[in-house]
């Protein structure tokens, strides 16, 4: 982490299971994820996030984007932000509620759709 601190966070089921599969294929190794041909723990995740994405075939994404993305649909699903806060690992909630921002659009809609019942036409 930024902080230096230690956290543990719990883990998807359907991702432990991936995880425990992948384990089994790489022998003589306690690492999930190892280099194949040296059975060395993954250093540059960067190099190996963006091999991953075009081994895909989708557009190559940063780690930034993906903890982005887990935080956005955190939030979109009605996580309370200090559940969100704590996942992310911040220390201050501030920074947590960036994510809020997705809301924008759906809270103008929010008033816009109190016009159909006041009677007024909408724009």
């Amino acid at each position: 982490t930024k902080t230096r601190r230690y956290r543990t966070i719990p883990i998807h089921p359907e991702l432990k299971k991936i995880f425990l599969e992948i384990k089994k294929q790489v022998i003589d190794s306690p690492y999930v994820f190892v280099n194949p041909r040296t059975l060395r723990p993954v250093t540059d995740i960067r190099k190996r996030l963006k091999s991953a994405c075009q081994r895909a075939g989708i557009k190559p994404c940063t780690l930034h984007q993906l903890r982005h993305t887990f935080a956005t649909m955190l939030v979109a699903q009605g996580t309370p932000l200090p559940v969100v806060q704590q996942l992310l690992g911040h220390t201050d909630i501030r920074s947590t509620q960036i994510y809020l921002s997705i809301f924008e659009e759906q809270k103008r809609k929010a008033i816009e759709s109190l016009q159909l019942f006041s009677g007024e036409e909408k724009n």
